[in-house]
């Protein structure tokens, strides 16, 4: 920090390669950091004061999109969604060691959800960093926007001056040569010309040629041989050309540069961001959501490490099941914590994304108005400098024009100060000798007289006689004006007889008069009587202003006695004396002008009164009209203010408006990417699908062919080396055959050939085995592996099953609870029927003798009584049955899954009855089977070996079934159907009979292993299959009311 900032600059380009000229370094407030400071003295480079550093090469890409090296960022970590891992996890069987897989599986989880968090924080941090950054740009340009503006108009008004001399510095130019031909009449006078070689302006060439000229010389020789380079035509080119170049145009130029500049500059849209407060607050939302799970997190993590650590030190089994049950459970929670905080990590990445292209579109635009104010002060500085160059010509051309003038005036003052310098020192050296000549006089006088008197008795009356006269002039002044030239009248006389024009306009000093004047003033001449006059009426005008300001007669009283003193002080000369005695006598005339003053001094304060009351009646409608601006200024500024609210009302309206389109929009593009996403990992697994098949058909194709390449090549090389063993033994052997060797030698050949035909073939035969077990190797390995990849997407449809069964299952229990209260309605409400039926019938019959109304009456009571009954069924049945797909155990899971689907998510077809079914059933029955069901006679609660039971019809399963109230189903067995004589006809419904009653015999617990099968359920459903008799009692009487109800 004790370094120069240039320093730091010089370590930001060796760490970051950004060359200096392309660094920019500001700090909060918009202060620029400027290289020959010290860090220190900015006060900043903290965490809360941090130094901003931008890099000018970003911001010269084209397009309004930043480049892809500034939108790379530190997004944090990308951690594995830990999908397989958990569905590995929920897979391992119920041990100890799974339990502490689960937990270090959940001590994963609680890290990355920090880590995450870390992350999110950091993120958010730095977009609030870049806003400061981008704040600090804006108070720089509100500094020096300003700046660039003032000095651009001093510019301007320097310039438009500048437009306004133009025509005379035009004429200044086009008269140049009428000024040279006059300076060419004007002879340049000797006694200057020797004074040339002493000026340090004049080369030695040009003294040269001024000696051989000194004669006949002009003052226009002189300044050429001066100034050789540049003639007076040249210089006036020069002029003409520069002030052609300088137009009104150049005055446009810069106020359109000066006004695109201030509009880019107050461009409201880029200066701010919108809706950026509402972003950092919902990023503020989402990271005390993240936190919320991360501590969510955590404790699920120490809550199964804990359970864990109390399941290693009891050692008890048996509290295994339950305990892995919960913690696949929490897995499954923190599985979706995990996905939840990292949906939040990527909102803040995008988030910072966003910001960041917002940030660079605005940097963009500061650096092009940066770059404005950069061309438009570069305009003016160049401008300036050429006019300043210009003005520096025109300058000397100004001095051109006054050459001659000023050439005379200056001989003129030449001649003057050297008669003035004379006569002075004249004057001078002979007041300083009779100066002197009086003053060594009196010393010596008062030296002899103090010898005398000193030591005196009487040297104590009279102290100070010892004073001595202090010296006055006695000294002759040092000679001046030396070193001026060595000019006279006749110098003077000669330019005024050349130079008639000019002589007439220059002045020229009274030589005698200057002369004339050291010569009055001189000791030796006494004063003649005029002059004293002269001296008094000067005294007198010196001293009416003092006396016109007294106020009286006392004031006179008390200057008078003092300038009476004062007069008596001077010296004894007689001449003096009357100089002092004539101001007494002007006393009585002052008097007089005393009293006229007095006169008009009461007129001033009548005035002044009359002015006084001028000035309070202005001042009065002065506070009136100051009044009634206040008024308006009010009534304009209480109007301004209504319509600043209605504005800014109208404006949040709409913000809010634009907000919630963009926050709908976004939920829409959310949900279009998450389905975008389930698309793409459908279709990867699909392709990865069928990549694998593809690759186990090459990889079994290519082992094939390998391992036949193989086998018919170790054949070759078999065959070849008994090819040539055959050779070399027939070549060693053909000279010394028998006829007996060769017949012999042909059956060893045809055995040999033999042989070799069975090693060929037993070779063949095991190539083939080999051929064989290596692809049946491969297809094993290849299966495995796609067994293992179907196992794992299995997993991934199981999970993602179960939560849509958990779905299912919630949709379920509410609709029950709903059902069971309307039905616990409906009883009551039967109840109470009930009730008033009693009491009607109770009155009727103690009043009524009637038999037909007394059946009727009956009937209906027995009509009543059956529903009630049926009612107290359905309610007991609905309260004792278990919840659907309370045990999945039982179930293929996809299986429930698809009947929960397909039948509105209510209820399982295999395992559970439906309450409408029953109720249409029950509502077949006779008032007479309803009696006995009541009675107790027919059994619907149990299912036993000689229990009476009711036979009844099924639409849904086309079978016959036993009427129980349970979730099990009891289907009749197919031998007892010609038994019960009950025969379906053709298209599977019955032919009269719809139900009866029936005696069980055998009951058999069957399950379904083919998803279609006779009594069409569902595959792995669980039923029974029940043998029955019929019952002689009520066979007749249900069959004839069934024939009575057909």
């Amino acid at each position: 920090s004790m370094d120069l900032v240039s320093v730091l600059q010089e370590h930001i380009q060796k760490v970051l390669k950004i060359p200096i000229v392309n660094q920019v370094l500001l700090v909060s407030g918009g202060i620029a950091l400027s290289p020959s400071q010290r860090v220190c003295a900015f006060s900043a480079g903290t965490d809360t004061n941090p130094i901003f550093l931008y890099n000018k090469q970003y911001y010269l890409h084209p397009g309004n999109v930043a480049p892809l090296d500034q939108m790379v960022f530190d997004a944090g970590p990308d951690l594995p969604d830990m999908q397989a891992e958990v569905d590995a996890s929920l897979m391992l069987p119920d041990t100890i060691n799974s339990v502490m897989i689960r937990s270090q599986l959940a001590h994963r989880f609680c890290e990355m959800a920090q880590t995450e968090m870390q992350a999110c924080e950091r993120l958010v941090h730095e977009q609030h960093l870049q806003h400061q950054g981008f704040m600090a740009v804006i108070a720089n340009m509100d500094d020096t926007v300003p700046s660039v503006k003032n000095s651009t108009e001093q510019f301007l008004n320097m310039f438009q001056e500048f437009l306004e001399n133009k025509p005379h510095y035009l004429q200044l130019s086009e008269t140049v040569q009428d000024v040279a031909a006059t300076l060419a009449t004007i002879p340049l006078l000797p006694s200057l010309v020797e004074q040339v070689p002493q000026d340090p302006m004049t080369s030695i060439t040009s003294c040269k040629d001024i000696e051989g000229q000194r004669d006949n010389m002009s003052l226009l020789d002189w300044l050429q041989l001066r100034s050789s380079n540049d003639s007076f035509h040249q210089l006036s080119q020069i002029c003409t050309r520069g002030l052609q170049q300088y137009t009104e145009e150049m005055v446009s130029n810069i106020q359109i540069l000066l006004t695109n500049m201030l509009t880019s500059f107050t461009d409201e849209n880029l200066r701010s961001i919108k809706g950026l407060p509402e972003r950092f607050s919902g990023l503020e939302k989402l990271l005390k959501d993240a936190r919320v799970i991360v501590q969510e997190q955590g404790d699920l993590a120490q809550a199964i490490h804990q359970n864990s650590t109390r399941a290693s030190n009891l050692g008890d089994n048996s509290i295994l099941p339950d305990l892995c049950a919960s913690h696949r459970r929490q897995l499954i929670l923190m599985q979706t914590n995990h996905k939840r905080i990292k949906d939040v990590h990527r909102r803040v990445v995008i988030a910072k994304t966003e910001l960041i292209q917002t940030i660079y579109i605005r940097l963009k635009w500061a650096y092009g108005v940066e770059c404005q104010m950069s061309i438009l002060s570069e305009r003016i500085h160049m401008i300036s400098s050429g006019l300043k160059t210009l003005k520096d010509e025109l300058n000397i051309l100004q001095q051109t024009h006054s050459v001659p003038h000023l050439y005379l005036t200056a001989v003129a003052e030449v001649v003057r100060r050297r008669t003035f310098s004379h006569a002075f020192l004249m004057w001078a050296n002979d007041l300083a000798c009779q100066l002197c000549a009086v003053h060594s006089e009196e010393v010596a006088r008062r030296q002899n007289f103090q010898t005398q008197f000193e030591g005196h008795i009487l040297s104590n009356l009279f102290p100070g006689l010892g004073d001595v006269p202090p010296p006055f002039a006695t000294q002759a002044p040092k000679s001046f004006d030396t070193k001026l030239p060595k000019l006279g009248v006749d110098d003077i006389q000669m330019l005024q007889d050349k130079v008639a024009d000019f002589a007439l306009s220059v002045s020229l000093p009274d030589l005698n008069a200057i002369t004339q004047f050291f010569v009055s003033k001189s000791i030796t001449n006494p004063m003649k009587p005029k002059e004293v006059e002269r001296l008094v009426e000067e005294v007198t005008a010196m001293e009416q202003p003092l006396e016109s300001q007294a106020a009286g007669s006392g004031y006179l009283a008390t200057v008078l006695p003092i300038m009476d003193r004062g007069f008596e002080s001077e010296t004894d000369t007689e001449e003096f004396e009357k100089v002092g005695q004539s101001p007494t006598d002007m006393a009585l005339d002052t008097e007089k002008r005393a009293d006229s003053a007095q006169e008009k001094v009461s007129q001033l304060h009548q005035t002044k009164e009359e002015v006084q009351k001028s000035i309070v009646t202005i001042r009065n409608d002065l506070s009136s009209l100051k009044e009634w601006l206040q008024s308006e200024h009010n009534h304009v500024h209480s109007f301004l203010q209504q319509l600043t609210t209605a504005y800014r009302s109208e404006v949040d309206l709409k913000d809010q408006h634009i907000y919630q389109l963009r926050q709908e929009m976004a939920n829409r593009e959310e949900e279009i990417e998450e389905l975008r996403k389930r698309l793409t990992l459908s279709l990867q697994a699909e392709t990865r699908e069928r990549e694998l098949r593809e690759q186990v058909e090459a990889a079994r194709d290519l082992a094939v062919r390998e391992a036949t390449e193989q086998l018919l090549q170790d054949h070759r090389r078999e065959m070849e080396a008994v090819r040539s063993r055959f050779r070399l033994m027939a070549t060693a052997t053909s000279m010394e055959r028998s006829p007996s060797e060769l017949s012999l030698e042909r059956m060893d050949h045809q055995r040999m050939s033999l042989e070799s035909e069975e090693v060929v073939a037993q070779v063949r035969a095991e190539l083939v085995q080999e051929r064989d077990r290596a692809v049946a190797e491969e297809r094993q390995r290849w299966q495995s592996k796609l067994d293992h990849e179907i196992h794992q997407l299995k997993i991934r449809a199981d999970a993602e099953k179960q939560i849509w069964f958990n779905e299912a299952m919630r949709r379920v229990l509410v609709e029950k609870d709903r059902q069971l209260e309307s039905l616990r309605l409906h009883s009551v409400h039967i109840e109470s029927e009930c009730q008033k039926h009693r009491e009607t019938i109770q009155r009727l019959t103690g009043t009524s003798g009637s038999v037909g109304s007394e059946s009727s009456l009956l009937e209906r009571v027995e009509a009543l009584e059956a529903a009630k009954v049926r009612l107290e069924a359905e309610l007991a049945e609905a309260r004792s049955s278990p919840t659907p797909h309370g045990t999945p155990s039982h179930q293929d899971m996809s299986t429930s899954i698809a009947l929960c689907d397909g039948d509105g998510g209510l209820r399982d077809a295999a395992t559970s009855p439906d309450p409408a079914r029953k109720t249409q059933l029950k509502e077949k029955l006779s008032k007479s089977t309803t009696t006995l069901i009541q009675q107790g006679r027919v059994s619907v609660g149990s299912c036993n070996i000689g229990d009476a039971v009711l036979v009844v019809w099924e639409e849904n399963y086309h079978s016959y079934m036993i009427l129980q109230e349970s979730s099990t189903l009891y289907f009749l067995h197919p031998d007892s159907l010609a038994a019960m004589s009950l025969f379906p006809s053709s298209d599977g419904s019955p032919r009269q009979i719809y139900y009866c009653t029936a005696e069980v015999v055998e009951k058999e617990y069957c399950h379904a292993r083919k998803p279609v099968n006779r009594y069409n359920v569902a595959k792995g459903t669980k039923f029974y299959r029940v043998k029955v008799k019929p019952l002689t009692v009520l066979t007749h009487h249900s069959q004839s009311s069934s024939g009575c109800s057909a």
